[in-house]
């Protein structure tokens, strides 16, 4: 599967996303994950892996950027 790589474009504090177990923070890259997500995404989410590999988790839209 070729994962597209995501640039997050502002901080994404545990805060914000406590399902994450750090922050992320503006720079970082992630792959977009295109396999079965089981509906556990939101429609405000994208699904992404660190390095294209599982587990995958979201986060939001408006922090993401190709």
């Amino acid at each position: 599967m070729d994962h597209k790589r995501l640039r997050v474009t502002r901080n994404v504090m545990v805060q914000e996303c406590p399902w994450l177990d750090t922050s992320l923070y503006s720079g970082t890259h992630v792959y977009r994950y295109d396999g079965p997500t089981y509906g556990v995404i939101s429609a405000e989410g994208v699904a992404v892996t660190r390095a294209g590999q599982l587990p995958f988790f979201e986060l939001p839209k408006d922090a993401l950027e190709e």
